[in-house]
C-alpha cells in the first residue's frame, strides 16, 4: 500500500537524522576508542522516540487509509459512499503504530547492532579499523530499521483499510463480506486458502476494533497470531470452520506483513476461484513441499 510507503518515508527522514546516524557515529567511534562494552551500551540506547512528534501526521495517513478501504468497498459494491467515520480507530492505531516501534522496534534494533558488535568482536585481532564493521553496523541500523518501520506501517494501513471497508458494508447493509486475494503464483498458502471467505459483517467490525485498539505488541501477537502456512498450520487451518476461524479473529487480512488482501462484498469472488485448506494441505503433501507453500507464518 502506497500509504505505507509515505509513513515510512516520513519516519525514516526524521528517524535517520536524529537518532539513527548520530548513534551510529557514536557506536563507531566507542569501537575505535574505548572497544566495545561502550558501543553495546550505545546500542541499547537506540530508540524511536524522536519521530513521536510526527503522530499528526501519522493520523493523517492512517486516515487516508482507512477511507481507501471504505471507498473501494462502495466502488465495488457499486455504491455511492456511506458517511463513516472511526476517529477512535485512527487515533489508537496510530499510537499502536508508534508504540511498536518505541518496544519491539527498539529492541530488534538493538539486537541487529549487537550481533554485528559481537560477531566483529569475536574475530577481531588488535587492529585500529575492523574491516567491514562500518558497512555492517550501517546495515543493522539503516536497513533494519526501514524493514521494521515499513513492516509496522503496512500492518497497520491494512487493518485500517479493512476497517473501513467493513464500516462502509454496515453503512450499506451489507451483513457479510468476502475476503479477496491477489492471486499469483507465488501466493501464500494462507491467503490462497483465504481467498473468497465469507463472514460476518459485525464479528469482523469487532475483531479489527480489538486489533487496533490494543496497544501492547506482545499481546496483539499473542491474541490474533498469524495463521502458518506451514503443514501443521495448513492441518489446523484445515479442520477448521468459517465459524472456528471467526471465533479465532482470522477474519481478514493482513495474514503476515505486507499480506494484499482486500474486504470485498458477499459474492464477489467467483466459487471456481475457492480452493478449500483441505486441498491446499493435500497438494501440498503430494508434493512434499507444504513448508514451501508459506514460511512467513514461522
Amino acid at each position: 500500500m502506497a500509504l505505507a510507503d509515505d509513513i515510512t518515508r516520513d519516519i525514516m527522514l526524521v528517524w535517520m537524522r536524529e537518532q539513527a546516524r548520530p548513534a551510529l557515529r557514536e557506536i563507531k567511534a566507542a569501537v575505535r576508542e574505548d572497544g566495545f562494552a561502550r558501543a553495546e551500551r550505545l546500542a541499547e540506547a537506540i530508540t524511536f522516540r524522536p519521530v513521536e512528534p510526527l503522530a499528526p501526521l501519522i493520523e493523517a495517513k492512517v486516515e487516508a487509509a482507512f477511507t481507501a478501504g471504505a471507498l473501494n468497498f462502495a466502488r465495488i459494491a457499486k455504491r455511492d459512499p456511506a458517511r463513516v467515520d472511526a476517529e477512535f480507530a485512527i487515533k489508537s492505531a496510530s499510537q499502536q503504530l508508534l508504540t511498536t516501534l518505541t518496544s519491539t522496534g527498539e529492541a530488534a534494533i538493538t539486537k541487529r547492532v549487537q550481533k554485528v558488535l559481537s560477531e566483529a568482536q569475536d574475530g577481531l585481532v588488535q587492529k585500529a579499523e575492523i574491516p567491514g564493521l562500518a558497512v555492517k553496523l550501517n546495515r543493522a541500523v539503516a536497513t533494519g530499521g526501514r524493514a521494521i518501520v515499513s513492516m509496522s506501517a503496512n500492518l497497520t494501513t491494512t487493518r485500517m483499510a479493512a476497517l473501513g471497508s467493513l464500516l462502509e458494508a454496515e453503512g450499506q447493509g451489507f451483513g457479510t463480506y468476502q475476503i479477496q486475494e491477489h492471486i499469483q503464483e507465488d501466493i501464500d498458502a494462507v491467503c490462497r486458502g483465504m481467498h473468497g471467505k465469507t463472514f460476518n459483517t459485525r464479528e469482523g467490525m469487532d475483531v479489527y476494533m480489538r486489533q487496533l485498539s490494543e496497544n501492547d505488541p506482545a499481546a496483539l501477537k499473542a491474541t490474533f497470531p498469524f495463521p502458518r502456512g506451514s503443514r501443521d498450520g495448513l492441518q489446523l487451518l484445515a479442520s477448521l470452520s468459517d465459524a472456528d476461524l471467526s471465533g479465532r479473529g482470522i477474519v481478514g487480512p493482513p495474514y503476515h506483513p505486507h499480506c494484499r488482501g482486500i474486504i470485498v462484498p458477499a459474492d464477489t469472488v467467483p466459487t471456481s476461484e475457492l480452493v478449500s485448506f483441505a486441498a491446499l494441505l493435500g497438494q501440498a503433501e503430494a508434493a512434499g513441499t507444504a513448508g514451501a507453500l508459506a514460511t512467513i507464518g514461522e
